[in-house]
């Protein structure tokens, strides 16, 4: 979900889309709700996974992990 939310924001601070889902995370199919805007989130630097194989769907977000994006987001 946060990785909806914050690609939104991009989209509208830079008004730039990206829709390629090349990166795999296992725990991320490519038809899940949430895979476009976490492709983007990952392209940008903004967001990683917890390990190279997975993203994390599904546990929850930190407030360091919160304020980490969101620093990342307007430093850009």
């Amino acid at each position: 979900e946060l990785a909806v939310i914050l690609s939104r924001l991009e989209e509208v601070k830079n008004k730039k889309i990206i829709h390629n889902n090349s990166i795999i995370y296992k725990d991320v199919p490519i038809n899940h709700w949430a895979n476009s805007a976490i492709q983007q989130m990952y392209k940008k630097g903004i967001m990683s996974g917890v390990n190279q194989n997975e993203f994390g769907i599904g546990r929850s977000v930190t407030r360091a992990e919160i304020a980490t994006v969101l620093y990342r987001i307007l430093a850009n």
